[in-house]
């Protein structure tokens, strides 16, 4: 090895060059910290939206407004009272399921 010689920079350009290194690592280690600090805040920022959201305190509340109680009731009440339709067994191939059932129940009634 001693055949092949290896050029190093004098020492005060070594030392330098290392202290450039560390200092550019240690602005690398702040930058770290503070992207994981700001992670750490937008998750509970986050979660504390979508809290207060589900409470209903992100925007005013219009009086007017009907409560969310009997929006379901309505809802449900729509839902019982709206026509269904029955399929009468077939003997045939149903050839499309449901819909062909339907046509069929509604042409023989």
């Amino acid at each position: 090895m001693k055949a092949f010689p290896v050029p190093a920079a004098p020492l005060e350009e070594q030392r330098r060059i290392v202290a450039e290194v560390e200092e550019r690592l240690s602005v690398i280690d702040a930058m770290r910290a503070s992207i994981t600090r700001a992670q750490r805040r937008s998750a509970a920022l986050r979660r504390s939206i979508l809290e207060r959201a589900f409470r209903g305190e992100l925007v005013p509340q219009d009086p007017s407004d009907e409560p969310a109680s009997v929006l379901l009731d309505r809802i449900r009440a729509e839902h019982e009272t709206a026509p269904t339709y029955e399929s009468e067994p077939s003997d045939t191939l149903s050839l499309g399921g449901r819909r062909y059932d339907r046509c069929l129940f509604v042409i023989n009634r």
